[in-house]
């Protein structure tokens, strides 16, 4: 709950900058969850803090513009990636190597499905890169997925604001951060249980 509040903080003084930044800082490492900056954007859109146009603009900017980050260090890099100090966590090299034939299998689909599982988007859109899928493909991709990924989660967190609405004091605060966990806990554990279908698959 600490890094809701601290993103919804932020959010609050920096508005739209404040989201773009922290996409793009947690693209690279740093501790700014992506699924919980965007529950946040929808929760602040539902209790008037951000405009619905401009920040789903901003967040859908600071989401591709962050997975391109990612597909470049995988272009760069290549496989030497999972040597690398600091971005070497995001993959291992056997996990690189199980993802690979998958990806060669299916294509554009692993980076569709995978990008909406947490654990997995990243290691997808980087194994893209590192496969030298051409940009526009990747984009083609990319957009569409990230589009699925900001109304599942930007959703769940305007429905929680909207609940909210109405209430307020220390009970808006309580029951805002219960509504986001429990939105946040149901999801998680779907897309975690996705994942586990997901990795069982490329297993195989």
């Amino acid at each position: 709950m600490e890094t809701l509040s601290d993103i919804s903080a932020l959010f609050s003084r920096f508005s739209y900058a404040g989201i773009f930044l922290s996409l793009i800082l947690g693209s690279v490492g740093f501790p700014f969850p992506e699924d919980a900056i965007l529950m946040c954007s929808g929760l602040l859109i539902a209790r008037g803090v951000l405009s619905p146009a401009p920040a789903l603009a901003t967040v859908f900017a600071g989401m591709v513009i962050s997975d391109l980050i990612i597909f470049s260090l995988g272009r760069q890099y290549g496989r030497r990636i999972v040597i690398h100090k600091w971005f070497g966590r995001i993959i291992s090299a056997e996990r690189l190597a199980s993802i690979e034939g998958r990806f060669n299998a299916h294509g554009i689909w692993v980076i569709l499905i995978g990008r909406q599982l947490i654990g997995i988007r990243s290691q997808m859109i980087l194994m893209s890169g590192i496969m030298r899928v051409p940009v526009l493909r990747f984009l083609a991709a990319d957009a569409p997925a990230v589009l699925v990924t900001m109304g599942i989660m930007i959703t769940a967190g305007h429905a929680g604001g909207k609940v909210c609405n109405g209430i307020s004091g220390i009970k808006e605060t309580m029951l805002i951060a219960l509504i986001v966990l429990f939105a946040g806990v149901c999801i998680f554990f779907l897309l975690m249980r996705l994942r586990a279908m997901f990795r069982s698959s490329v297993g195989d």
